[in-house]
């Protein structure tokens, strides 16, 4: 799946102090140059290194002094120098909030996000009226991981500032990341309706319709992103995917296509067109894609178990169980994954296995009506039909008009010697499967053994006919 955008971080420039009171070992040009924010980045260096240097400086004039040059740094791209000279204002000044806020946007841009947080967290404690500290800090606690903290500080900035947008988005970001759809859709519309313009929006809306499996309007909304900006990939790779749930294998491959013409490091888009290959049953070229995929992100999970899918296709077991290994490594809470692991052990007759990872895949997604039937399959060749007609059953209130799980039923209640519950079984089969030879055979066994004679032998002259085309 497409990996959401967050929005930027704010920096707070409107918290910046000017320098105060005149330094006395200084020329009037270097002051000049600290103090005007049209000054080059080497001049402002210059000119705030010597008004630091001056031991007749006041201190207030070298924290001030010491926070310009660090803009000056991070606009030269010298991060640690501009870390530095924050966290020296910061000695000097504790609860300097220009300071902590933009010492905190070093460390979030390097992915130190405890200590981003952190930064944030004193400023907002010296002075909480600042609503771009609660941006700066919810989007931290959203790159952690840790969303509810992140819904929390956006949800303060909304309570203030109702139609801040980059507070609506990044919510929408980390209700869409918690499974929390509607939320998701209802902040990225409010979002849209302050700026239309915005075709980011639109591809997380549309990845949010994606997600919830509406994908016509998933499609409506990457269509606009498009309109918006043609070259937009994710819009591209988003709408691929929703044609490819659609079963639409070809529109789904034009867009993966375009995506990966524009750019073709574009590993989510090469992974996903490999997805579509798998669809499309051309499992080399799928191999190919999720492997090129896996050159440039060696922890894309889904690669591999794309990759994992096209291996097992082919009947290469070790290289998918391989595959399928690393992908779970690399996401242990994918259902999806357990549940390809499950049914290559299937393939393979190892039923304990095949329990085990169906097991996982249930205690993850308690709706997986396949992994239920695939247990029941393992119970089933295991001997234990109890199990497996437990299997059969659960997986049948999910898909009650399922014909494969409805005849894996049956004939696990008529191993069980349950004969009567396997002939209604093979009925019901009947209803949805009129034509199904095998179904009146089966229904003729149990009915026999069932010793329901005359019925049986209805069932054997309907075998009959089907086999010979007769109505």
């Amino acid at each position: 799946m497409m990996l959401q955008r967050v929005r930027g971080l704010l920096t707070a420039t409107v918290l910046v102090t000017a320098l105060v009171g005149p330094a006395v070992a200084q020329t009037e040009q270097e002051r000049n140059w600290c103090t005007d924010d049209r000054a080059a980045p080497d001049q402002k260096i210059s000119g705030c290194t010597a008004v630091i240097d001056s031991t007749n400086t006041a201190q207030d004039d070298r924290v001030a002094a010491l926070k310009k040059r660090a803009a000056a740094y991070e606009k030269r791209g010298e991060q640690d120098r501009a870390l530095a000279d924050y966290t020296e204002a910061l000695r000097l000044d504790p609860k300097d909030l220009f300071a902590l806020n933009n010492r905190g946007f070093i460390h979030f841009k390097n992915g130190r996000y405890d200590e981003a947080i952190a930064d944030y967290t004193k400023a907002i404690e010296s002075d909480p009226s600042h609503a771009t500290l609660f941006v700066n800090r919810g989007t931290a606690y959203l790159q952690q991981g840790d969303n509810d903290r992140a819904i929390a500080d956006f949800t303060e900035v909304l309570r203030r500032e109702p139609k801040h947008a980059v507070a609506l988005s990044n919510r929408g970001v980390a209700y869409s990341n918690k499974g929390d759809h509607d939320h998701a859709i209802a902040d990225f519309t409010a979002s849209i309706a302050i700026d239309a313009s915005d075709a980011g929006d639109f591809v997380l809306r549309g990845f949010a319709y994606l997600n919830k499996g509406d994908y016509d309007k998933a499609i409506a909304d990457n269509n606009e992103a498009l309109r918006l900006n043609p070259k937009n990939i994710k819009a591209l790779n988003n709408r691929g995917l929703a044609y490819n749930y659609k079963g639409e294998y070809d529109r789904a491959l034009a867009d993966f296509n375009q995506a990966i013409a524009l750019d073709p490091n574009f590993a989510v888009a090469l992974s996903n067109r490999s997805l579509s290959y798998n669809n499309k049953k051309d499992f080399d070229r799928a191999i190919a894609d999720a492997t090129k995929a896996l050159t440039l992100d060696p922890n894309d999970a889904e690669a591999l178990n794309n990759r994992g899918i096209a291996y097992h296709n082919k009947g290469d077991y070790g290289r998918a169980l391989a595959d399928y290994d690393a992908a779970i490594r690399l996401n242990p809470n994918s259902a999806l994954m357990y549940h390809n692991r499950a049914s290559l052990h299937l393939k393979r007759q190892d039923f304990d296995a095949v329990i085990a990872d169906t097991t996982k895949a249930l205690q993850l997604n308690p709706k997986d009506g396949l992994s239920h039937n695939d247990r029941g399959i393992a119970y089933h060749n295991k001997r234990d039909y109890k199990h497996a007609i437990a299997d059969f059953s659960a997986a049948l209130t999910l898909q009650p008009d399922n014909p494969v799980i409805i005849n894996n039923r049956a004939y696990s209640y008529y191993s069980s010697g349950d004969y009567a519950k396997a002939a209604a079984d093979y009925t019901d089969l009947i209803r949805l499967k009129p034509g199904d030879q095998d179904a009146y055979f089966n229904r003729a066994s149990a009915r026999f053994m069932n010793k329901e004679f005359f019925a049986a032998a209805g069932d054997l002259v309907q075998y009959v006919r089907n086999r010979i085309g007769m109505p």
